[in-house]
């Protein structure tokens, strides 16, 4: 009898071969997640760069949906897990506009329901994957649009919590303040380029807090490592 916490000798070997052919259609794979608070620049950031590297920009059409109906714990379960899996199958490089981040970020502000398992593995799957997070910010939210469903007193709240993911994630992160760099979509390209030929330079990852060689104080990049 097999144990529960056991596989039998042929389910062991399928694994094995599917983690074998997910390496080796992940070759020159990019998976870019844009994610922040509201009122960044994340959608202009990411339709742009797909211009430019020449793949999909993709957001998921139902996020107002799952706001209303409070269902993102299920979307977190399901669709991210799905991606996850289409990913590591494909080899398909995307630009995401929202992913797991948000649902690690804005479920503890809003105190709504999550699933803290299904995160860390999802952030763990997208890390093996070599996934870079872009994560716009602002230094100063008091004046930016105001958003049907998130209120602009939520968006500082919001950036901390995004700060305590960036500590949290498994995943390569870039950090860029937008409002040093307003309407300069070529400058915002162009750390998020630098930052992917780092990544395929280095095999030993950023150290935490490095910043970009060309503005100190625009860029902060890491990507942490369990040695």
């Amino acid at each position: 009898m097999v144990r529960q916490d056991e596989e039998e000798p042929g389910i062991q070997e399928s694994r094995q071969e599917m983690k074998e052919e997910c390496l080796d259609v992940s070759q020159g794979q990019r998976i870019v997640i844009l994610d922040s608070p509201d009122a960044t620049g994340k959608t202009e950031i990411g339709k742009a760069l797909s211009r430019l590297w020449d793949i999909p920009y993709f957001k998921v059409s139902t996020e107002v949906e799952n706001w209303r109906n409070g269902s993102f714990v299920e979307a977190l379960r399901h669709d991210q897990t799905w991606a996850l899996d289409m990913f590591r199958q494909t080899g398909y490089s995307m630009i995401c506009d929202r992913a797991f981040p948000a649902e690690f970020v804005y479920s503890h502000v809003y105190g709504r329901e999550t699933d803290h398992t299904v995160l860390a593995r999802v952030d763990e799957g997208f890390a093996e994957l070599g996934t870079l997070i872009v994560i716009p910010r602002r230094r100063n939210y008091s004046n930016v649009r105001k958003d049907e469903l998130v209120k602009s007193k939520m968006l500082a709240k919001l950036d901390r919590r995004y700060v305590e993911f960036i500590e949290w994630t498994k995943c390569h992160t870039v950090t860029m303040f937008v409002d040093d760099i307003e309407c300069q979509i070529d400058r915002e390209l162009e750390i998020i380029d630098e930052a992917w030929d780092e990544i395929s330079r280095t095999e030993q990852g950023w150290s935490c807090h490095v910043a970009n060689e060309i503005d100190r104080d625009t860029v902060t990049r890491r990507k942490r490592f369990d040695v």
